[in-house]
């Protein structure tokens, strides 16, 4: 979903979903009340009634009159006036995107904007609102027949700037809270794969493509006989009983000066761990596609770092396997001999 800033007069906004923040004691936001003037005191109505409450993450949808320029809006509660939280705060993002995500509707405008978070400033509120709506919004479809039936139609949100604030500035924000979101989502389209498709060939692949997107990277991947003629006796020793071969992969961003030390993040990539001959118990084996959790982190971030084109020197680095038994497997008691020349003598695989 894209975020955009947005300016204009409350009560004349064109947009299928208005978002506004209601307090369930004290003042309401001028943003609210010049709205609810515009429209014969329907919110302040629905308070008194008690149908909205103002409590944290409370949510109401209103469906407007005829004609009207806002189809609708949802009012999302904040708690008490001018003790917003960062949790609070959170937390009424994500049940105002709940809430109507499952609309008929492509654009949404926000004013949560427009209310004051304890020790927080802009940028953090454009940051927590784009990454919080992304996260409610995400769900996996990949390996799906057909369509996920409740997916989510959504576009774009319209983030309704405050008085006085520079909207370049709130696209600057939601441009890197975006990345950071797509390095996210990237991270958990990874680990959601099964394993038969999520292979350590399916990951290097992976970092080539990234590597092709971005002239920043530099993407190496070494495969078993590289591996061997280095002498990574350890790293083979865990594939060994596996048909899927092992891979080295390492990504470099190169993003600062030369003569800067890289920040070096490694990811644990074993795409399947069965255990080996030290087989693990059946019931939730399912979840040992997990595994490789370590290496979907490294890529995602090294996407949301190549999509910001970061001025830091990084590399990745991905070790990745599959640990299944076999008659060609290690076993217990096995000794191998690591590349720095040392043995080893596994126990349990």
């Amino acid at each position: 979903m894209q975020f955009v800033s947005k300016t204009g007069q409350i009560d004349k906004l064109s947009t299928p979903c208005l978002i506004l923040p209601v307090f369930s004691k004290g003042q309401q936001l001028d943003v609210t009340t010049r709205f609810d003037q515009a429209h014969n005191g329907q919110i302040t109505t629905v308070l008194k009634q008690g149908d909205a409450s103002g409590k944290v993450g409370n949510t109401l949808l209103l469906q407007m009159p005829a004609g009207n320029k806002t189809k609708r809006v949802l009012l999302v509660g904040l708690g008490e006036q001018g003790k917003t939280t960062e949790s609070d705060f959170n937390n009424a993002v994500q049940a105002s995107i709940n809430a109507i995500k499952h609309l008929p509707i492509k654009t949404i405008c926000s004013a949560l904007l427009t209310v004051e978070v304890t020790d927080k400033d802009i940028d953090w509120k454009v940051r927590q609102l784009v990454l919080t709506s992304r996260e409610a919004l995400y769900q996996y479809t990949e390996t799906l027949t057909t369509a996920a039936p409740d997916a989510h139609s959504l576009e774009k949100c319209q983030l309704l700037a405050p008085s006085g604030r520079a909207t370049q500035a709130i696209n600057e924000a939601a441009n890197i809270a975006s990345s950071i979101a797509n390095g996210v989502d990237r991270a958990k389209e990874l680990a959601n794969l099964p394993g038969n498709i999520c292979t350590p060939t399916y990951l290097a692949d992976t970092a080539k493509t990234l590597g092709k997107q971005h002239t920043s990277l530099k993407v190496t991947v070494l495969d078993e006989a590289k591996m061997e003629k280095l002498g990574m006796g350890s790293l083979l020793s865990v594939s060994r009983g596996s048909r899927e071969p092992a891979k080295l992969i390492t990504i470099e961003h190169a993003g600062g000066p030369k003569s800067q030390k890289p920040i070096v993040i490694v990811g644990k990539g074993l795409t399947f761990d069965a255990g080996g001959i030290s087989i693990k118990p059946s019931s939730g084996m399912d979840e040992m596609k997990y595994d490789m959790c370590g290496a979907a982190s490294v890529l995602g971030t090294i996407k949301c770092i190549s999509e910001l084109n970061l001025k830091v020197n990084v590399i990745g680095i991905i070790a990745s396997a599959e640990n299944m038994p076999s008659g060609s497997a290690t076993n217990p008691g096995d000794v191998v001999t690591t590349m720095s020349g040392q043995t080893v003598e596994i126990l349990n695989t």
